[in-house]
């Protein structure tokens, strides 16, 4: 089955807060890890490893800017950084893989504490059949990202 437009595929939805929602076509999800310490023991025994603190990368995100509606929204939860209020500019959210057809979540991610670190416009190449289809490259700050 082919898709009319594959610019229009979405298979991500990210919604922060409650006002926030978008459609995403290409994500690239934070690197998550914790860090190794290691516990000395006595004599020659190989010291201990254990996890130490979880750290958590950048989100990376592609969306389509809605040719209607524009990206207002994106550009003031950027904007809200100037505030230097953490309460205004940081967010709680949930990232959503979707399943056939772009419905029903298959997986979802919470993302704690997130907000929007830059924002990077595709170029206005317009000679594809979705050429007028503007994107977006959006990287988010992300304290926590953990599947639910």
């Amino acid at each position: 089955m082919a898709i009319e437009n594959a610019a229009m595929n979405y298979n991500w939805k990210l919604q922060i807060d409650d006002i926030f929602e978008e459609r995403v076509q290409m994500v690239t999800p934070p690197k998550v890890e914790r860090k190794e310490h290691r516990a000395g023991k006595t004599g020659n025994k190989p010291d201990k490893k254990i996890p130490g603190k979880k750290t958590v990368g950048d989100l990376v995100l592609e969306m389509l800017v809605p040719s209607q509606t524009g990206d207002s929204e994106l550009w003031l939860k950027f904007r809200q950084c100037e505030t230097e209020v953490r309460s205004v500019y940081i967010g709680q959210g949930v990232l959503s893989e979707l399943g056939p057809g772009g419905t029903a979540p298959v997986s979802n991610y919470f993302l704690g504490d997130i907000w929007v670190k830059s924002i990077e416009t595709s170029n206005y190449e317009t000679t594809e059949d979705a050429g007028d289809l503007l994107k977006r490259t959006v990287t988010f700050s992300v304290e926590d990202y953990d599947r639910v």
